[in-house]
């Protein structure tokens, strides 16, 4: 009563998983109670939360010795699984 506006809190948990940045969508759908002719303005809102959790995300180059005329096979391994669902991309130059 006797406010124009009011909030929600929506509480978020770092959970030490690098996931990348997280949206989450907001909306008002239905008004109650309210008196007759007032209507929705903005209805949806995105928020952004931007994940505090390092990656921790550390990626090794090995090789393996060739006879000369074959393949050297270089081997890039991550030191943990990419959950943000980007492509994480190396790059090897010769």
């Amino acid at each position: 009563n006797g406010s124009n506006s009011g909030t929600i809190n929506i509480p978020t948990t770092v959970d030490g998983i690098f996931e990348g940045n997280e949206t989450i969508n907001g909306q008002i759908a239905n008004l109650t109670g309210a008196p007759a002719g007032v209507t929705i303005g903005t209805a949806n809102a995105t928020g952004i939360i931007d994940d505090a959790d390092d990656s921790g995300i550390t990626v090794d180059l090995s090789a393996n010795t060739a006879v000369e005329g074959n393949d050297i096979i270089f081997t890039a391994t991550m030191s943990t699984v990419n959950n943000t669902g980007a492509d994480i991309v190396v790059d090897i130059n010769d």
